[in-house]
């Protein structure tokens, strides 16, 4: 195409005063989008050479993959460009808008906005489950995202025919002067030099006295640290060590680091796994984006070491999605009373009032909203609890607002991706409870299992095939070797939240119940046959799923690296089930409490004590003085020996199975010393790897699983 002067005309104007980084659409066939977002990048380096990032444009830039946005944060950059065509993840676009720089633009290519909607992108499998994309029509997630460009005045719009480009010019008469400080021959504000200094005092204060650095992208969190290390490693000859998920994203506190002390760089960077394992002498250790770390890890930091700076962004959601604040502060707290706060606010990195930044926050419902009210009818008492569907979302953008917050606020694990869940996903539905014009309660929910797994089915009880989504069809399925628990239809409690201020007044209990009364009035080809969920577990949560009369079959072998707790299953029957469907309900309530008892000096080792009594007596009150179906069907653990034997099933989910073999079957004259010995030690006697490491039977838990198929290979003839 002939690019339009007047597109060069806006981006000579951008360069001449001061703008705000602005949102850019080209918005039309994808390979017109990428020449004319390369003639754009062009004529913005026309004299320099600035830093450009693009998602899925090769040969543009330093190009990457959705996946690999994390190793890019703290970065900076002149110009982003996004592909929408590859593919769109709702977390990247929200991270990767915090490495455009001052005055930079952010570039979305994108379908034409009238198809753009039922555009099925590369990256639509991963974000929809499995059996769902084939029938998948429109996304609201996209409709919410054009509704938003077409709506905010500083977003410029580029198509084959016209264009949209408004300037975003920076008030100077209004732009708050911040106050300057020079340290180490740097300008930084009066709120970093606060932040400088109690990064210092963390190092030659009082030990155990941790401090938290919170602020907004682009406020300056990372040169804080770096001005603040250089001082130590120069004024007072402290060893500081900074740790992060990637080195990239200390790029920032290095770069300060070197322009306030110079050459002599004396500060080191430890990936966070090597820190914990090998444990460096250090006065002071500096978490870079600490939102990426798993909270397992931070935990086990804060038991090495005394004195720890963790800087971690607000709106960040990266990594462990919330998990830094809502699960990790506190335990920090309790752990070190007396951890210190900072907080960064004005933008550094950009303008105040930034229109990028404006524009995301909006979007994934990160700033508040005019209020209007809500469309939906409500009783004469102000009050609704139901259903709600995606254009109710849609239309509603105060209602979608109130209701991401109560997730936010609720749950470590809601991210941007969950936003395109509640507005995209055909089997995602959500219902809610409305006070007064606000939403109290919430709660999100995913249709699993079915017909869409039943030529799979075979696949996923082995093991070979675990098709995107479907969590409670996939693992109870695999868990039992069993083909039906795959084909039953499921209603997964994805999110349940409840506003701080209605908790304990049932809310939840009456959403449980809402929930399960929309499957028994559903058609029957798209009713579940079981309601459940899956959750971190930990007491409270447990105490409140039991109360609902839900039944706990499965808790993960290991824990869940962000937490650091044990994984639950909880499942019940929808009412009017069918008599074979609760007869299999049954066989998964037993099973688990088999495998508990058994595993409970095993993997269960570690679990808090008070959780493994509450688990024993919920046991004991359900317990179902009926034959467990395992030993009325002699071939059903024969069957997970097989499957374990052919590298179908792991060993720790087989160690029952193999336990129960060699107590009732086994012939111990039938195979050698060294075979038997390893059986009695591990299987029978729960030996360690360790000692039978020392006594040179393996070199490790790989040879130990190996060894143990080869031999139950042979004694069940595979």
């Amino acid at each position: 195409m002939n690019f339009h002067s007047e597109i060069f005309q806006w981006l000579e104007q951008r360069k001449q005063s001061p703008h705000h980084r602005q949102l850019l659409i080209l918005a039309g066939d994808e390979q017109w989008g990428i020449q004319t977002a390369k003639s754009i990048i062009q004529a913005l380096n026309e004299n320099s050479n600035s830093p450009v990032l693009s998602v899925a444009v090769p040969n543009l830039g330093t190009c990457i993959e959705n996946s690999k946005y994390r190793q890019f944060l703290g970065q900076e950059f002149n110009a982003l460009i996004y592909n929408a065509w590859q593919g769109i993840r709702a977390n990247a676009l929200s991270a990767l808008a915090g490495t455009v720089q001052k005055g930079g633009l952010m570039l979305l290519l994108c379908p034409a906005f009238d198809s753009w909607p039922a555009y099925k992108d590369p990256e639509l499998p991963k974000r929809i489950s499995f059996g769902y994309v084939e029938n998948f029509q429109t996304s609201y997630f996209v409709k919410r995202l054009i509704q938003q460009i077409e709506n905010d005045q500083d977003v410029a719009i580029i198509t084959v025919d016209k264009c949209k480009l408004p300037l975003a010019p920076v008030d100077t008469l209004n732009e708050r002067p911040e106050t300057q400080r020079l340290i180490a021959n740097i300008n930084v504000s009066s709120a970093q030099k606060s932040v400088i200094d109690a990064v210092i005092k963390v190092a030659i204060g009082h030990r155990s006295r941790p401090l938290i650095i919170e602020a907004d992208r682009g406020r300056g969190k990372s040169a804080s640290l770096g001005i603040a290390a250089a001082t130590l490693t120069q004024r007072y000859n402290k060893k500081v060590i900074v740790t992060a998920s990637h080195r990239s994203q200390c790029a920032q506190t290095f770069r300060f680091y070197e322009l306030a002390k110079g050459a002599d760089s004396c500060l080191c960077y430890w990936p966070i796994d090597r820190l914990i394992d090998e444990q460096p002498q250090a006065d002071l250790i500096l978490i870079d984006e600490a939102a990426t770390i798993p909270n397992s890890l931070l935990n086990k930091l804060c038991h090495l070491y005394k004195r720890l700076v963790f800087s971690t962004t607000i709106h960040g959601y990266e990594g462990s999605g919330k998990g830094f604040e809502l699960r990790f502060k506190p335990q920090l707290i309790e752990q070190f009373p007396h951890t210190k706060h900072c907080y960064l606010s004005p933008p550094l990195r950009w303008y105040e009032g930034d229109a990028l930044e404006r524009f995301w926050f909006q979007f994934f419902c990160q700033r508040s909203v005019k209020r209007n009210r809500v469309s939906l009818t409500v009783s004469q008492d102000g009050r609704y609890s139901g259903y709600v569907s995606k254009q109710q979302l849609l239309d509603s953008p105060e209602m979608l607002h109130d209701i991401f917050t109560l997730l936010i606020e609720a749950h470590y694990q809601t991210s941007p991706d969950t936003l395109t869940a509640l507005l995209e996903a055909p089997n995602h539905d959500l219902f809610v409870i409305i006070d007064s014009g606000k939403v109290v309660a919430t709660a999100l929910t995913a249709l699993e299992g079915g017909e869409c797994l039943n030529k799979l089915a075979h696949e996923i009880s082995s093991g070979k095939r675990r098709p995107n989504g479907h969590l409670l069809a996939q693992r109870l399925s695999y868990l039992c070797s069993e083909l039906t628990f795959s084909t039953y239809q499921y209603r997964r409690i994805v999110r349940i939240a409840v506003s701080q201020h209605h908790r304990r007044r049932g809310l939840a209990s009456e959403l449980v119940k809402l929930i399960e009364t929309y499957d028994d009035e559903t058609s029957a080809d798209a009713k579940a046959t079981f309601i459940g969920a899956s959750f971190g577990l930990d007491v409270g949560t447990l105490q409140f799923w039991l109360s609902q009369g839900f039944n706990i079959v499965d808790i993960s072998y290991k824990k869940e690296t962000t937490t650091g707790e044990f994984n639950a299953l909880v499942l019940r029957a929808i009412p009017n089930t069918a008599s074979s469907a609760l007869t299999d309900l049954t066989f998964l309530i037993q099973r688990f409490q088999q495998e508990f008892t058994f595993q409970l000096s095993r993997v269960f080792q570690t679990m808090n004590t008070a959780l493994v009594k509450q688990i024993l007596i919920d046991r004991y009150h359900k317990h179902i003085n009926k034959a467990d179906r395992t030993d009325d069907n002699p071939n059903y653990r024969d069957k997970e020996l097989l499957q374990f034997a052919k590298g179908e099933r792991t060993l720790d989910i087989s160690l029952r199975a193999i336990h129960q073999f060699c107590v009732n079957k086994l012939d111990f004259a039938r195979s050698d010393d060294e075979e038997m010995s390893i059986l009695i030690q591990y299987v029978l006697q729960n030996r360690s790897v360790s000692e039978l490491q020392k006594q040179g039977l393996i070199k490790g838990k790989k040879e130990l699983q190996d060894k143990l198929r080869h031999t139950l290979s042979k004694l069940v003839g595979y």
